[in-house]
């Protein structure tokens, strides 16, 4: 038995470090990797990642100095996205849970609810593979904004304001 044991940690200490280079040929070296060799030997770079990044800046007399809902939708679906963009702020927070059922798998939302003059460092997540639409739904408690359509894979700035909230992307 300790003779076997020997003779595995002997393969090992040979077949590890031969183990481990071979993965880095198959494209396994983990998440620090940023290019792979083909068997030919030739480079090749990894698909970036498409990125969702959001800046969100609030007034200290935001929403009338109240707490401001924002919820960002991002939409995988034509006829849904035309649908959404028809609501209101105050439409999409009231039915937005029985829609968020039915489009399962269809769209994607993250929801915030801000302090006036809260402070807030960028938010970033990785997008879904597949287009989509972007839509930004925003509360205030005088109703009526429609929803404020963007490009996810662009930089997306945010002001909420007094009365309203200001939206820009770079071109």
């Amino acid at each position: 038995m300790v003779r076997e044991c020997i003779q595995m940690t002997r393969r090992f200490t040979i077949l590890g470090p031969c183990l481990l280079a071979l993965s880095g040929a198959w494209g396994c070296q983990g998440r620090y990797s940023k290019s792979v060799e083909l068997a030919d030997g030739t480079p090749t770079k990894e698909p970036e990642r498409r990125m969702l990044s959001v800046r969100v800046f609030i007034d200290p007399d935001a929403n009338d100095d109240t707490p401001v809902a924002l919820s960002l939708v991002l939409v995988y679906e034509p006829n849904l996205t035309q649908r959404l963009r028809g609501l209101t702020a105050d439409q999409w927070f009231d039915t937005r849970e029985q829609i968020l059922r039915d489009g399962h798998g269809k769209l994607d939302e993250i929801v915030w609810e801000f302090i006036p003059g809260q402070e807030l460092p960028e938010y970033t997540r990785p997008l879904r593979p597949q287009p989509a639409t972007g839509l930004l739904f925003v509360r205030y408690v005088r109703g009526g904004l429609e929803p404020y359509p963007f490009i996810p894979e662009r930089p997306l700035r945010i002001a909420l304001r007094k009365l309203d909230a200001r939206v820009e992307q770079d071109p």
